[in-house]
């Protein structure tokens, strides 16, 4: 083989151990390295099929572990912070904690009905609250407005 040096050493410590275990002619030391070597590349396929195991079990573990929040939920939640008026807002949401509510049990609070409007106008946009006839009620991205602005 071109290139390849050859450990004379081991060749020398091997042929020494074949004639001690009655290895004696060279096609009886060259019959028993091909066994050596076909007993190594078994071992070697069982470690690889260990390998493609243990990586399992580890997506195993890694589905059960908690991860930490995606960077793109967090993206998703940038708009949040854009709303005017965070403290109606925050009152619309707390309100809509207990039950659906009306634009008329809005009208209650001590805010200008116009900016309630705006503010109502802002949570639909960002699915926070949605609208089923005359109700407000919790939108697909309420939890998530609670859990990053008001820190519920």
């Amino acid at each position: 083989m071109r290139g390849k040096k050859i450990d004379f050493e081991f060749v020398s410590e091997f042929i020494t151990h074949c004639v001690q275990s009655g290895y004696d002619t060279p096609e009886a030391i060259v019959s028993h390295a091909r066994k050596n070597i076909s007993f190594i590349d078994e071992a070697i396929k069982a470690v690889e099929l260990k390998k493609m195991e243990r990586s399992k079990l580890l997506d195993v573990i890694a589905s059960f572990e908690k991860s930490p929040p995606s960077k793109v939920v967090e993206a998703k939640a940038l708009p949040f912070f854009n709303m005017h008026y965070p403290d109606i807002c925050n009152t619309i949401c707390q309100s809509l904690k207990v039950g659906p509510l009306t634009l008329k049990d809005l009208e209650k609070n001590n805010h200008s009905y116009t900016n309630i409007l705006f503010c109502v106008k802002q949570l639909l946009e960002n699915k926070i609250i949605s609208k089923s006839g005359n109700y407000l009620l919790r939108g697909s991205q309420f939890n998530n407005y609670l859990k990053f602005v008001i820190k519920d």
